[in-house]
């Protein structure tokens, strides 16, 4: 898969499938991680920056699966 860059997320409790993507409502996505979730709230995907009220026409539904590569996480930090 593209490369997708979450360049700003918020905390959530909201459960789900780890690495999915699940829609809450028009402009609230949800990413289940190990132990909790995130809020996706800008994401930078094939040159284009999306915010949280633009990402339905990234994700429409929700259901995608996001997967990690160690060589992406190099300049993580921690929630």
């Amino acid at each position: 898969g593209k490369p997708l860059h979450i360049w700003a997320a918020s905390y959530s409790t909201e459960g789900g499938e780890s690495g999915q993507v699940h829609r809450v409502d028009n402009n609230t996505y949800i990413v289940r991680c190990a132990t909790d979730s995130i809020q996706l709230e800008e994401i930078g995907y094939e040159s284009e920056t999306y915010t949280r009220n633009q990402l339905a026409r990234l994700f429409g539904g929700g259901g995608q699966r996001l997967g990690a590569s160690p060589g992406y996480l190099r300049n993580s930090k921690p929630c």
